[in-house]
């Protein structure tokens, strides 16, 4: 059977929508989703569920980093030394550890966006449009939550996810 070719152009907007459907949704409605699973299935079955999609997820964002940006770090050191600075800062602020989630969320979209953007545009105006959609995406999740009735969105973590969706650009950049 021969392999579809696919541009690597659609498989990066293919993986921003999944996790950006991922990030906005599955936080949002978490705990319905593990009930009626539980409900409908048990425990073991939602454990095993939901820690291969973790497997899943980890091992290909792995094997994504390995592929492109760690394969020549030298290139990044004083741009990942000022980010790793910046965030020990930022995550030393933050509250609630939960809320560090979002930190490594949307420093990660905003970095998927950039690759999409930069095929097709300057480095500054790739860097602006990646910051601005993941900031929107993050503000859309906050709406989503504010929406349900056992969720709380909070103006904060928009703040939080649009400084970590820059923090992400400049880990990258």
């Amino acid at each position: 059977m021969k392999r579809p070719n696919l541009s690597p152009s659609f498989c990066d907007w293919s993986y921003v929508f999944f996790c950006s459907l991922y990030i906005v949704m599955v936080p949002s409605y978490a705990r319905m989703i593990q009930h009626w699973i539980q409900d409908h299935f048990g425990k073991n079955i939602f454990y095993f569920l939901f820690g291969g999609i973790g497997v899943l997820i980890v091992g290909g964002l792995l094997l994504y980093l390995l592929k492109g940006p760690l394969r020549n770090p030298r290139n990044n050191l004083i741009g990942l030394g000022v980010a790793g600075i910046l965030l020990i800062a930022m995550l030393h602020t933050l509250k609630n550890p939960v809320e560090w989630e979002h930190v490594f969320k949307y420093g990660f979209l905003a970095y998927l966006f950039f690759r999409c953007f930069r095929r097709n545009s300057s480095d500054w105006s790739a860097f602006i449009l990646a910051w601005v959609g993941a900031s929107l995406l993050g503000t859309l999740e906050e709406g989503v939550q504010w929406q349900l009735p056992n969720r709380v969105g909070e103006y904060r973590d928009v703040l939080i996810n649009i400084k970590s969706a820059a923090l992400g650009l400049l880990t990258y950049g």
